[in-house]
C-alpha cells in the first residue's frame, strides 16, 4: 500500500508525463531526445530523485525512485 506521499509523487509525476513527455513520445522512442524534456525532468528533481538536493536530487527514497521510473516508462520506455 503507498502511502499518501507516494499517491502524490506518482500523480503528479503522471501529469508532468502527460503534459511534457507524452507529446514528444514517438520521437523519443524513435531515438531522438529532445534536451529541453532532459533539462525540465532534471530540474524536477526526476531524473535522480534519490541524490541529495545540492546534487540536483530529492533525497527521496527508493519506492519514490521506483514510481517516478514507472510513470516516465509510461509514456516513453526509452525516457
Amino acid at each position: 500500500m503507498l502511502s499518501e506521499e507516494h499517491l502524490l509523487v506518482k500523480k503528479t509525476v503522471y501529469e508532468i508525463v502527460e503534459k511534457v513527455v507524452r507529446p514528444k513520445s514517438r520521437e523519443i522512442d524513435g531515438g531522438s531526445y529532445p534536451r529541453d524534456i532532459l533539462r525540465f525532468l532534471g530540474g524536477q528533481g526526476l531524473l535522480a530523485p534519490t541524490l541529495p538536493p545540492e546534487y540536483g536530487g530529492a533525497s527521496a527514497d527508493t519506492l519514490t525512485q521506483v514510481l517516478i521510473i514507472e510513470e516516465l516508462a509510461r509514456a516513453s520506455p526509452a525516457v
